[in-house]
């Protein structure tokens, strides 16, 4: 199963204006981990379109999530694909999120 979803508790363009990139990824890998109770499996610093990101990898119990944050401009867009370690190491979520695009 891949699945797509919205995550960011402050979702007003501004407040990602008064932090930095590093901060603003750290606050959301941090609420990713406090939302699924799981554990930080990996964590590493990406870039989709020549913009900053992060991917992140959590498991808990049986399931394992793999989050993929980028910033565009002001915006701060996170990708997840959840499922068995199997479906999360799996093509579909990989070209899942390998899909997004940056319509500058």
């Amino acid at each position: 199963m891949v699945a797509v979803r919205s995550h960011l508790r402050r979702w007003d363009p501004s407040y990602l204006t008064s932090k930095t990139t590093e901060a603003a990824l750290a606050e959301a890998a941090r609420a990713n981990l406090d939302t699924t109770g799981g554990t930080l499996v990996d964590e590493h610093a990406t870039t989709v379109a020549g913009l900053p990101g992060l991917e992140q990898r959590i498991a808990a119990g049986p399931v394992e999530y793999v989050f993929r944050f980028v910033f565009v401009g002001n915006r701060l867009y996170s990708l997840s694909a959840t499922g068995s370690k199997p479906q999360a190491d799996g093509a579909d979520a990989k070209l899942f999120l390998d899909s997004f695009e940056v319509d500058r």
